[in-house]
């Protein structure tokens, strides 16, 4: 969180302070249709209700069926002890740059193995993009979709893939830095 808040020059009580002018009560969980309230404000919240400056916005999004016929449950395989998912979680919270992380999965158990390491809302997948012939680009397109309506519009998505797990959280920035140049 002071990471974020120095991002934006911003101290934690000047935040608190705009917080309390917006007269900000409770933050709903969008993923409800019964919206409940939240007691806690996470640091992405903090982030989303005090605006992101000049910033991109950018969605790290990992995108992980269960249906793998190759490799049944490869998105929750472990090396060294965590799973693909858990290392692409991990490589996006450790990025500078991304505004948000959330899953796009068909199973409750990877949706629940994302969460542990902060990974957001959780997308449900319908079943027909968790199929083989199902494109990424329509994925992210659903993924978008879903965002959008639930008022968490972003500039870009980082696509990560559990079947990369060694991908560094520097490498995600520097590619973001790359699309905010041009």
């Amino acid at each position: 969180l002071e990471f974020a808040l120095k991002k934006m020059n911003i101290t934690a009580n000047g935040a608190i302070k705009k917080l309390r002018k917006k007269n900000l009560q409770n933050v709903t969980d969008v993923e409800s249709n019964t919206a409940k309230s939240v007691s806690t404000i996470t640091d992405v919240q903090l982030v989303q209700m005090m605006g992101h400056g000049n910033r991109m916005t950018t969605l790290y999004l990992i995108v992980a069926r269960a249906g793998s016929r190759r490799l049944p449950g490869k998105n929750l395989r472990t090396i060294q002890g965590r799973s693909l998912i858990a290392y692409k979680a991990i490589a996006a919270k450790q990025s500078r740059t991304c505004t948000w992380s959330d899953i796009s999965t068909d199973s409750a158990e990877m949706a629940a193995e994302a969460q542990k390491y902060s990974v957001q809302i959780g997308i449900k997948r319908p079943p027909e993009l968790a199929t083989d012939t199902a494109t990424t680009e329509d994925v992210v397109r659903h993924a978008l979709a879903v965002r959008e309506a639930a008022g968490y519009p972003c500039d870009a998505v980082m696509l990560l893939e559990p079947s990369s797990p060694f991908v560094r959280p520097s490498d995600y920035d520097a590619a973001v830095a790359q699309m905010e140049e041009h």
